[in-house]
């Protein structure tokens, strides 16, 4: 029992370091692609291309929640060693996905032309943003059917295969766009790109599925209903808290593009694309706890669904911090290189508004991916949805009357999320009063970091550092915690001895 418990900790622990090394790169490439994308293309066109870009972030939401179902389901059945019911979640699910995502693309398609009329009304007439759009659509299927499979790669907890591919499929597209973006190339030649881009990718996570899980699919794939209707009925729950982070990850760039153009646009969406960072590499890591939990639970493991929460909240604790404090104090840099000098001080007002409200409601990431695991995606829809369409009442006012910066202020809307970790934490035996204090060294070190960086902007950069780092060291260390360094330097003591690689042994799944 010890020795499993061991190693499923260390293979978890493997899993996070693969997707934070995926991420970071991933994070690298988006940060170097931003200026040059931003002075290629201008600000108006790059707005048109993130409004467009929203467009088709928003067919995630078509999925209803699929990709969640098809994790949380495809491990726990492992955890059973249930292969029968392995290949009929797999098969069931791979004809869900191109069905819809087949649909989907339909569907955009044929309204790529009134789309591009009413979000581009204020641009100058052209067929670019229909055009745009229509590739885009092509690009909305091959998304779904590489989602389809990342979320067997969840379920499976390959991790290391999702890392490398992900990472090739972001050099690829990202180097790409900045190679025709400096060309001068026109916003189609950027979308066709995307759309080879997303296509090499995909088959990038299929050769690895077909090889190294010998994943094989045919024309006589097996379809089960009575599965269909499990990952639907576990996927709607889900759905709900998809789409209120898609109302707020997505529906405000559309929204102030309506209001201020495709300019502000392009300067509000420079500030959330950095600013998102902060989300994505601290939910990374901690993704990697839905099969883990879902394991532990269905085996009655609950010390250790304990164990992983609590090393889960502390290591998002800890990357949310880090990039918190870089971003704020950084702000003023960060935005003399990203856009024109006339827009510097008002990119670095926005960054440093928006990190503190994306540091804080990143928190959630732990509950909830904790209550994906645990089956109780309804926590997660009611607080979701109910912080998303809070938060796009509250867009719509704040944008009426203050404009880009009222915009900034009301991504504050979505600390509301928070509230899942609260309830998740009690579900497994923490006291809300218990777990507030845990967030304590967080929440201090947070305050403390925004405050030194806006009263310090006006000193020199020399001096900023050397506060930075008095500063910024002895507060991560703090929020870490002596049991989670120990762990870190653990693992990396177990890496340095261990090589790794693509394991043939691992799972064998055949849907012949």
């Amino acid at each position: 029992m010890t020795v499993v418990t061991q190693q499923n900790v260390v293979g978890l622990r493997r899993s996070s370091l693969y997707s934070m090394v995926a991420i970071m790169l991933r994070l690298t490439l988006t940060l170097i692609s931003i200026p040059i994308l931003i002075k290629s293309l201008g600000l108006a066109q790059y707005g048109v291309w993130a409004v467009s870009i929203s467009v088709l972030n928003l067919t995630t939401l078509a999925r209803f929640g699929l990709d969640s179902a098809l994790s949380f389901r495809l491990a726990e059945t492992r955890a059973i060693a249930q292969q029968t019911e392995v290949q009929r979640v797999l098969g069931t699910s791979f004809v869900l996905f191109i069905s819809i995502g087949f649909a989907v693309m339909l569907l955009m398609a044929l309204a790529s032309t009134p789309l591009a009329t009413v979000l581009f009304s204020t641009s100058e007439p052209s067929s670019t943003p229909r055009m745009v759009l229509l590739v885009l659509a092509v690009v909305a299927f091959l998304q779904f059917w590489k989602q389809w499979a990342i979320s067997t790669e969840v379920g499976l907890l390959r991790y290391d295969m999702i890392g490398f591919a992900e990472s090739i499929g972001a050099l690829v597209l990202q180097g790409g766009l900045i190679f025709f973006a400096l060309l001068g190339s026109e916003l189609v030649v950027l979308s066709l790109w995307y759309c080879v881009a997303t296509l090499l990718t995909l088959l990038l996570h299929q050769k690895l599925l077909s090889r190294f899980i010998h994943l094989n699919l045919n024309p006589r794939i097996h379809w089960d209903r009575q599965v269909a209707h499990l990952l639907m009925r576990f996927g709607a729950t889900q759905w709900l808290s998809i789409l209120g982070g898609t109302l707020f990850s997505q529906l405000d760039r559309i929204m102030v593009n309506l209001v201020l153009g495709p300019s502000i646009t392009g300067l509000y969406v420079a500030a959330t694309s950095l600013v998102s960072k902060i989300n994505e590499l601290s939910a990374v890591p901690i993704e990697a706890i839905v099969p883990a939990m879902s394991m532990a639970k269905a085996q009655g493991q609950w010390e250790r669904v304990l164990f992983v929460f609590s090393r889960a909240q502390r290591l998002n604790s800890i990357i949310i911090f880090l990039m918190v404090a870089v971003i704020t104090f950084g702000a003023y840099s960060i935005a003399s290189i990203t856009v024109p000098s006339e827009y510097t001080s008002t990119l670095a007002m926005l960054i440093q508004i928006m990190a503190i409200a994306y540091g804080i409601y990143s928190l959630n990431a732990t509950g909830y991916f904790s209550a994906i695991g645990l089956g109780m995606p309804g926590i997660n829809a009611r607080w979701v949805l109910t912080a998303g369409l809070i938060y796009v009442l509250l867009l719509s006012f704040l944008l009426a009357f203050y404009g880009l910066t009222g915009a900034a202020w009301a991504n504050f809307a979505f600390i509301i999320t928070v509230i899942i970790n609260f309830q998740v934490a009690r579900r497994i035996g923490i006291t809300p009063r218990v777990y507030s204090a845990s967030l304590l060294p967080f929440v201090c070190s947070i305050g403390f970091c925004w405050l030194f960086s806006v009263t310090l902007m006006s000193q020199p950069l020399w001096f900023q550092l050397a506060i930075w780092l008095a500063l910024t060291i002895p507060l991560a260390l703090w929020i870490a915690g002596r049991e989670l360094l120990n762990e870190l330097l653990q693992l990396v003591r177990v890496l340095k001895t261990r090589s790794h690689g693509f394991n043939h042994d691992q799972v064998q799944v055949d849907l012949t």
